[in-house]
């Protein structure tokens, strides 16, 4: 039975009846956040409203890393879907397994609210036999939480997030974007947080050369740290509607040093000196 107050929720502990082919979906489902996603998962796109999620390949491997290795780590230009697919997985993450604690932390408020809403959005436009119940005094802009015992909470990057939980799952959005200091103390902080088995996801955009997330992008792809294995670059082109008409225009748009960071990924020093130190992929 749907929410009053909502009816794209599902009310916590209403019995359903499966049919046969639901439940194959469901094992389907449980199986494989890929198949889950292509099948049951829509967006709302900025032009075109709701929309089935299609994803492209690059989002479909990011989601197989996702799936397979409990660190990871996103470099991304601008604009390439990296959010829509990390929420994606969240929510899998949230339906098929009990018992769940996943954090969300980007550099902004606003952000995190963000993420929550695309998350709860792409919920509420699931067939009811997918659905778990909602607890309706835990659906904000800052929580949702299932009846299965699985809740995804929001919250700004700082020093204290976090602190005191079992997370289960950390996404941890827009990580360079943080205050160098906040960023480092952050994550030292959160890492016995996920001690006893959790996994983390950390994506960005660059944002200068020094801090948490540089140093752990450049470690992952120097094999030294526990983000080797679950490296995703994502670059301006991969969006198969861009080309060099596109970046040119972006381009004349942003000038050069920005286009260079936020579509090329790389990591500039802040220091106008006469040649950038580049940390290229």
């Amino acid at each position: 039975m749907a929410s009053k107050k909502n009816p794209g929720l599902k009310r916590s502990n209403v019995p359903i009846e499966y049919t046969r082919e639901s439940i194959l979906e469901l094992q389907r489902c449980a199986a494989d956040p890929v198949y889950f996603i292509r099948n049951y998962v829509y967006i709302k796109h900025a032009k075109r409203g709701k929309i089935k999620f299609n994803m492209y390949d690059y989002q479909e491997e990011m989601v197989k890393r996702y799936h397979t290795n409990r660190f990871n780590i996103v470099l991304s230009a601008r604009q390439t879907g990296k959010t829509e697919t990390s929420c994606a997985f969240l929510l899998w993450s949230a339906i098929f397994k009990p018992d769940q604690t996943i954090l969300v932390a980007s550099n902004k408020s606003s952000n995190s609210m963000e993420i929550i809403a695309k998350i709860q959005y792409a919920y509420e436009e699931l067939p009811a036999w997918l659905k778990p119940g909602i607890d309706e005094n835990s659906w904000n802009k800052h929580e949702c939480k299932f009846d299965n015992q699985s809740r995804i909470v929001a919250t700004t990057t700082s020093v204290d997030s976090g602190r005191g939980m079992a997370i289960s799952l950390l996404y941890a959005d827009e990580f360079a974007f943080v205050k160098p200091h906040v960023s480092r103390q952050f994550y030292d902080s959160i890492l016995p947080t996920i001690s006893t088995g959790g996994s983390m996801i950390i994506s960005s955009t660059p944002n200068g050369d020094v801090g948490q997330y540089a140093e752990l992008w450049r470690g992952a792809n120097a094999g030294i740290n526990d983000f080797k294995h679950g490296i995703t670059f994502v670059p301006w082109d991969a969006p198969p509607d861009r080309d060099e008409e596109f970046k040119k225009k972006f381009m004349g748009l942003l000038g050069e040093r920005k286009w260079r960071q936020e579509y090329e990924c790389e990591f500039l020093t802040e220091e106008l000196t006469l040649v950038d130190s580049a940390l290229i992929t």
